[in-house]
């Protein structure tokens, strides 16, 4: 393979403090993080998985209505294929508001034959008249869910979990997608925790100028499951830079983006986390130690000051690999911390100078606070 090392990092991004939101009222739960929405609109009882291709205009061409042994995805038939009766009586409810008779989807299915048999007419008609009736249900389907079941519209109106939905359009050919295995999370949480307990105790020479102070209250990184989510939902766009909004309710969120690109033959979907967070921290070779507290945002190191901030305790992250348009295979990294850091104003500071765990509330673990 033809690799011409194209690595990048988005520019590190910093926020004012003043509009930094606080708690929110609402709390999303694990549950519908981590497995799907819970439509409760109208005492709906389904769930649909977050990743659910059902959302998606920009994937391959695949029939969505097709039942999950004919197609691995089967998006739609998760949701349709095990329905409850007062589900069925409410999208019956919706099919009477853009002029389709009910019909019994219950019956339809569970028969898989009748189910192949309704697509196939369907079908027919998609290719006479270009109006697909099932695409029609689909079209209610997907508004009421956006409206009525994103959690985050009350974070913010353009959440990147209620903006986008499956890939985006500048994917060209997904390859791989998901940071699922617990080896890579644990890569990304030790990568990041040593490089901030090497700060911590004072061992970084490098700066402009070096070398920096030690951190009194540097806290341990560790896996947040709802921070990776909305991480993977930016991964899936493929767009090299920041999202506009990836904040939860329990605090502002940071963010790192660092893609990689080659040449030559379709690479495997082979995640190299160390070399994406080493990139980040890279930067404090621009970073002065004057700069720490308290904080001052330097454009060419925020990706830096992100990953040794000492009160961003979470990390959650996101990981595509697609094939470009443009002839490059392309490897998206994406990682959101909270609380999130490079916060300008105020009294904020990069992290308290002192002895390492000095300034914990808690216990140390060699140089980070727990």
């Amino acid at each position: 393979m033809e690799d011409l090392g194209r690595d990048l990092t988005a520019d590190g991004e910093q926020m004012d403090a003043k509009k930094i939101p606080g708690k929110r009222a609402h709390e999303i739960s694990s549950v519908g993080i981590e497995t799907g929405y819970e439509m409760d609109g109208r005492g709906v009882g389904v769930r649909v998985p977050l990743e659910s291709r059902i959302f998606s205009s920009t994937q391959p061409p695949v029939r969505l209505w097709d039942p999950p042994s004919l197609l691995s995805n089967g998006a739609l038939w998760r949701p349709l294929g095990r329905p409850r009766r007062r589900w069925v009586d409410n999208i019956k409810m919706d099919l009477r508001e853009i002029g389709w008779d009910g019909m019994d989807w219950i019956d339809l299915s569970q028969d898989r034959d009748q189910w192949r048999a309704f697509v196939n007419t369907k079908e027919e008609d998609t290719r006479d008249t270009k109006k697909m009736k099932v695409f029609l249900l689909l079209a209610s389907l997907v508004v009421g869910l956006r409206a009525q079941s994103c959690s985050y519209s009350s974070v913010c109106s353009d959440h990147t979990m209620c903006k986008y939905q499956g890939y985006g359009s500048k994917c060209g050919q997904p390859i791989h997608s998901g940071v699922t295995s617990n080896s890579d999370k644990q890569k990304i949480v030790d990568a990041h925790n040593n490089l901030r307990r090497k700060v911590a105790k004072g061992q970084e020479t490098q700066g402009k100028p070096g070398p920096q102070p030690s951190a009194a209250n540097m806290k341990k990184i560790s896996w947040d499951n709802e921070l990776a989510t909305v991480a993977q939902r930016w991964a899936d766009q493929c767009s090299f830079g920041h999202d506009a909004c990836r904040n939860v309710g329990r605090f502002y969120v940071g963010q790192n983006v660092y893609q990689s690109s080659t040449k030559g033959s379709s690479p495997n979907g082979q995640q190299d986390w160390q070399s994406a967070v080493q990139a980040w921290y890279n930067e404090v070779k621009d970073f002065s130690k004057n700069s720490v507290s308290p904080f001052k945002y330097s454009s060419g190191a925020g990706h830096y000051s992100q990953v040794v901030w000492a009160t961003s305790d979470k990390i959650g992250c996101g990981f595509t690999a697609y094939a470009g348009s443009d002839g490059w295979y392309n490897k998206m990294y994406v990682c959101n911390y909270g609380p999130g850091g490079n916060v300008i104003g105020g009294s904020s500071s990069m992290y308290t100078i002192g002895g390492a765990c000095s300034k914990c509330s808690g216990n140390c673990d060699n140089g980070l606070c727990v």
